[in-house]
């Protein structure tokens, strides 16, 4: 179960990244290290993870997580707008990965 770590940081890295481009738009652009250095350390690891869950599953978690932290983390730090239409593809989406990971297994 280890792997399971290995997603969650793949995760948490593309999402720092992401915000990092965010903030090199708005700001330094120093953020620029922040976003190769998440970027190139989440595809990094990611082939971890693909060594122990099916590759659709591995990526329907770590996109639909991904996309769904990238959502509240640019709601509570941007100030960006988090409405309802949001919430509920957010919702559809982590149904989409629940599916998809109830619809197979790890190798």
């Amino acid at each position: 179960m280890f792997f399971l770590y290995y997603v969650q940081a793949t995760i948490i890295l593309e999402v720092g990244a992401t915000t990092c481009i965010k903030l090199a738009a708005t700001g330094s652009g120093m953020w620029q290290i922040g976003v190769y250095a998440g970027y190139i350390s989440s595809f990094t690891i990611f082939p971890l993870v693909v060594k122990r869950i099916p590759l659709a599953i591995a990526y329907s978690v770590w996109c639909g997580l991904g996309a769904t932290l990238t959502a509240v983390v640019s709601s509570c730090f941007f100030g960006e707008v988090m409405n309802l239409q949001k919430v509920a593809s957010i919702s559809l989406i982590l149904l989409g990965v629940i599916g998809m990971s109830l619809g197979g297994g790890v190798h």
